[in-house]
């Protein structure tokens, strides 16, 4: 039921890409200056300054992408040791890492029964950066973001279940933390850029004890996005690799070149999506890569079937 709800809430990022070209047909400056400009004449002044974004809301648009873990086949979360030394549950950004990580399980303890198992990343977030996952019994929390604190919970109950076959796990009395891996090659790329961000102590502290979680852009880059009321709007992608920020802009813009790459991290834009007043966040569009979009999507596609 859980990867059954994440293909439908990660459709939009699937076509982001492959729709892209359709535009550019028509020419990417065209677009651009047509539709683009007609988004900004049409756009009523502001009556109020603009506002940060609730939790809730920063959640939404994190549903978009998935995120992987090794579990059991009974949907537990496999217990591995962090960068930290710590036991955490890992849910990988990558799913080429996450694929490595359950051969590598498979390898070294061939009896465990384990598997790929897929989630939204604002479920995973809201357990990982802020331990909330909304109001259980609430109708405007998503089901995949209860399913994951349900099943979370379900984790500390230890007991003959809790993948003991598997080596360096063991049954605790509460849940161990959840971790979230960024692409490990796009961390170490980045590495230098994110030291000196701008993000709280708090923030640089987390990202250095817990991994960071890149995201790159470009301040050119616009993609049209239909909301479900038909509306098109302009939205700001931010893109977990940079070869899905490259397709993207070569899609619109053809052979120009691409200058004025930004870097940040997730807890960093989700920390100023809360507290900076000057920008308006809505119009951020969290965009999943591709090769974990498609995964995803066949997961939930064999869901369906089963």
């Amino acid at each position: 039921m859980l990867a059954c709800a994440l293909y439908a809430a990660i459709g939009f990022s699937r076509t982001l890409l492959q729709d892209a070209p359709t535009l550019r047909h028509t020419s990417a400056a065209a677009w651009r200056q047509s539709d683009l400009q007609a988004l900004e004449e049409n756009r009523p002044s502001p009556l109020l300054p603009l506002l940060p974004l609730p939790k809730n809301e920063i959640l939404e648009k994190l549903d978009g992408v998935p995120v992987f873990a090794v579990q059991s086949i009974d949907g537990r979360v496999v217990k591995t040791e962090g960068p930290d030394g710590q036991l955490s549950h890992c849910f990988y950004l990558d799913v080429d890492e996450a694929l490595a990580a359950l051969r590598q399980m498979l390898l070294d303890t061939p009896r465990a029964r384990v598997q790929l198992g897929t989630m939204s990343l604002g479920a995973v977030f809201s357990l990982s950066e802020w331990r909330w996952a909304g109001s259980s019994g609430s109708a405007a929390t998503p089901l995949s973001r209860r399913g994951v604190a349900e099943l979370l919970q379900s984790l500390g109950s230890g007991g003959e279940e809790d993948t003991g076959a598997v080596a360096k796990h063991v049954a605790l009395e509460t849940p161990p933390p959840v971790r979230i891996q960024g692409c490990q090659a796009e961390l170490q790329a980045s590495a230098s850029a994110l030291a000196s961000s701008p993000a709280p102590d708090l923030v640089l502290r987390r990202n250095a004890r817990m991994g960071a979680i890149p995201l790159f852009g470009c301040d050119e880059l616009r993609l049209a996005v239909a909301q479900p009321d038909g509306q098109v709007v302009a939205a700001r992608p931010l893109f977990f690799t940079r070869a899905d920020l490259r397709k993207a802009w070569r899609a619109l813009e053809g052979t120009a070149p691409l200058t004025g790459i930004r870097v940040t991290d997730l807890r960093t834009i989700t920390w100023q999506m809360q507290a900076d007043f000057s920008f308006d966040w809505q119009t951020v569009l969290f965009v999943a890569a591709e090769s974990s979009v498609a995964f995803a999507n066949e997961v939930g596609e064999a869901d369906l079937r089963s």
